[in-house]
């Protein structure tokens, strides 16, 4: 049992792993993105920060 729960894990933090790569390589990517959208943000009454975690997310 104590293989297959290894096995699991393993598999899960690879994964993880890679998804954090692929996060963190997005956000420096939106960093050059347009932010002409922003302004539909404002309108709705979200500050600029609030935006940019609205794209984040």
């Amino acid at each position: 049992m104590s293989n297959i729960y290894e096995k699991i894990s393993g598999l899960a933090k690879g994964y993880a792993d890679n998804l954090k790569v692929i996060i963190g390589s997005r956000l420096e990517e939106m960093k050059c993105d347009d932010t002409s959208h922003y302004l539909i943000y404002r309108v709705l009454g979200a500050q600029l920060e609030e935006g940019r975690l609205i794209d984040e997310y």
